[in-house]
């Protein structure tokens, strides 16, 4: 394909180089020298293909590192959001804690030096005849020391919960035993509590805390009964399954507030909540408590049922045990 000039220019090219093989840029050939007793054969082959499959190669391997620094790059956006994220969620309910604890804190401290300043403000006066004065001043006091107790536990939970040793506890007997001081209390409201309540299930776990978890469900169930209204406190063994429940009527939750009322100082109803002496950490006391022994817990609530907080305990196996 090209002219007797042209190709002894080649060949001198070739045999100037002193090389057996390599390449003639210029016309883009490779060559071959190949000499024996017959003489000297030169061997040419066009690179014209070898240069398109090289240049394909190379805008592929450009483009293929192109989309994986891409790719990479959104990979660890991603890994970077979702590794920080429970740190991040950590700091912010660390910082909604500390300010709902503090206004919390507050509102009682407020009150107590308000009452402080009215009994300094009549010194002539006996303690009899600031009787009142001092009662508000006490109630209050009591309120801190209910919450501090409550916000020491929580962050004790937090601290994690390695050490706890469990040990075996007749639930049944302490259900029973849970539930005989409230039915006074709700006596005096004009609510009644039924039960069902099966004999000797067994539980691996911490008696204390168990009594806690019980009271504060028996107790936020009395408080939000309506009027002359029923609790029922259930326990159940099916299997490997412990199952403990607390049902009362009256008003349901919002739906949309089902999955916060576990949060800590969440209220479904501020000034309700308020009126009833709570902090909106006794739910979030029982869940750690439910955690804490393996179990789960949840909340359902309807206008025709009411709202039952449910318990339930199961595997591993050695934690749950049936007489």
């Amino acid at each position: 394909m090209v002219d007797q000039s042209a190709l002894n220019k080649i060949i001198a090219t070739c045999l100037s180089s002193k090389k057996n093989t390599g390449i003639l840029y210029e016309e883009d050939f490779r060559y071959l020298i190949q000499k024996n007793d017959e003489g000297t054969k030169n061997v040419f082959a066009d690179r014209t293909d070898e240069i398109s499959r090289l240049s394909s190669l190379i805008q592929n391997s450009v483009l293929v590192g192109i989309g994986s620094l891409i790719v990479f790059y959104f990979m660890s956006l991603f890994l970077a959001k979702w590794a920080v994220k429970p740190i991040e969620k950590s700091w912010q309910q660390q910082r909604q804690f500390v300010a709902d604890a503090s206004h919390e804190l507050k509102t009682p401290l407020t009150v107590i030096l308000a009452n402080t300043d009215i009994v300094l403000a009549n010194k002539e006066k006996t303690v009899g005849e600031e009787q009142k004065w001092i009662d508000y001043i006490k109630i209050e006091a009591q309120r801190m020391t209910s919450l501090v107790n409550d916000m020491l536990y929580l962050a004790k939970t937090d601290g994690g919960r390695s050490n706890v040793v469990f040990s075996e506890v007749n639930l049944s007997d302490t259900v029973w035993s849970c539930i005989l001081p409230f039915e006074s209390v709700a006596f005096e409201q004009g609510k009644t509590i039924e039960n069902n309540i099966e004999n000797d299930i067994v539980l691996q776990g911490r008696e204390s805390e168990l009594r806690q978890l019980i009271g504060i469900l028996v107790d936020n169930a009395i408080k939000y009964a309506s009027d002359k209204g029923q609790i029922t406190v259930a326990l159940s063994q099916i299997q490997e399954k412990i199952k403990f429940s607390v049902n009362n009527t009256g008003e349901p939750i919002p739906e949309e507030q089902l999955g916060l009322i576990f949060e800590r100082f969440y209220r479904v109803d501020k000034s309700r909540v308020r009126k009833k002496d709570g902090y909106g950490l006794g739910l979030s006391i029982a869940k750690s408590i439910v955690d804490a022994h393996h179990g789960r817990i949840s909340v359902t609530s309807t206008v025709q049922s009411g709202t039952t907080f449910t318990v339930i305990f199961q595997k591993p196996k050695s934690i749950i045990v049936s007489k």
